[in-house]
């Protein structure tokens, strides 16, 4: 079993006019802003392996494939960052869990 770390992203367009790879400013989602402001958000989760889901909205014409690259390039960048935070505080999973952590009964 593997840790998993998620990150949001967005997306800005630069003053260049209209959606390109070269106007497209790739956010790591911080506030939120982009959310409300961008043309894109989308979320990324993984573990070091790789991604395990994500979910994406545009409010634009669409998205390149250099455009979609970079984001989860920046993505896979800023998932690995969280997860080696995790690994410092807790470097492996407990041997047992804490009392108030919900059980399932059968």
């Amino acid at each position: 079993k593997n840790p998993v770390a998620g990150i949001a992203m967005g997306m800005l367009l630069g003053d260049q006019g209209g959606v390109s790879d070269d106007n497209a400013i790739i956010l790591s989602d911080i506030l939120g802003t982009e959310d409300a402001l961008g043309t894109m958000d989308f979320k990324v989760a993984g573990d070091r392996t790789g991604i395990t889901t994500f979910q994406l909205d545009i409010k634009c014409e669409g998205l390149s494939l250099e455009t979609m690259e970079k984001a989860l390039e920046q993505a896979r960048k800023g998932r690995l960052h969280i997860l080696d935070a995790m690994d410092k505080v807790l470097p492996g999973p407990r041997n047992e869990l804490p009392a108030t952590v919900p059980k399932l009964a059968t």
